[in-house]
């Protein structure tokens, strides 16, 4: 649990666009300052910086994810003893019925859930994602875990979350590709 000795819980609540509940996360509170940081950036760019669409943070529950900024309608930050359960408390790592990539599509309300066949595809689908340099009309391939293909476009994508430990193993095995 994400605590400071024990006296405080934080979470993060967002509201996204299109989507009808709220999204509830437990984090440590180095997650909630960063993504003030990132939303006070907004005010302060300059017209022509470039900043990242998409904010990743990691959760207690060993969830990571991705949120677009552009589509963040209320982000409350909460610290109390005893907080609503976040949507992922009770989430274990292992359990099979938690999917690789739970899905948030601008103008769709409900998730898309996907399990990937390999983690290095669920690694690569971050790292784009989290550079925000793909093109407003680009689609990223995936291969599902029954072999089928699957392209995303990436730039409807409002919010994903990844298990974390999926992606760990993605980025390990990309990065053994890199150094062979």
């Amino acid at each position: 649990m994400a605590s400071n000795g024990d006296i405080y819980t934080y979470c993060i609540k967002l509201l996204v666009r299109n989507i009808d509940e709220p999204f509830l996360y437990e984090v440590g509170a180095e997650e909630i300052d960063r993504l003030k940081e990132r939303l006070s950036l907004i005010e302060e760019s300059e017209p022509d910086q470039i900043l990242p669409k998409l904010f990743s943070f990691s959760t207690v529950n060993k969830l990571t994810v991705l949120v677009s900024v552009d589509d963040i309608q209320l982000a409350h930050f909460l610290w109390e003893k005893n907080p609503q359960p976040p949507i992922d408390e009770g989430f274990d790592e292992d359990d099979p019925d938690r999917e690789d990539i739970h899905y948030y599509f601008r103008s769709k309300p409900h998730k898309y859930v996907q399990t990937v066949d390999e983690a290095p595809c669920a690694a690569s689908l971050y790292f784009q994602l989290e550079l925000g340099t793909f093109d407003e009309s680009e689609f990223h391939p995936l291969v599902d875990a029954d072999g089928e293909e699957v392209f995303v476009h990436l730039r409807d994508i409002v919010l994903v979350e990844f298990r974390t430990k999926i992606l760990d193993e993605g980025f390990d095995e990309l990065k053994k590709e890199v150094s062979d």
